[in-house]
């Protein structure tokens, strides 16, 4: 557990505070921390996670997520 508590991050602070299209705040075995500040009406254009996860957390405005054929 005290693995744990040393990599507890305060991530939403830098998300908050994050104004870089892409920052790595860390890398696992199986899956990085990554922030990007993407502007009103921009992208990040396709991309494919072969045996990683990626969550998606929306700070302020709004955006579309498409996996597949399928849009959130």
């Amino acid at each position: 557990m005290s693995g744990t508590r040393k990599m507890t991050l305060p991530v939403l602070m830098f998300a908050r505070e994050n104004d870089e299209f892409r920052k790595v705040l860390w890398t696992g075995d199986n899956i990085p921390l990554v922030l990007m500040a993407i502007p009103e009406g921009g992208g990040i254009g396709d991309e494919v996670h072969e045996g990683h996860a990626q969550l998606l957390h929306f700070m302020a405005g709004s955006g579309v997520a498409k996996i597949g054929a399928v849009e959130t």
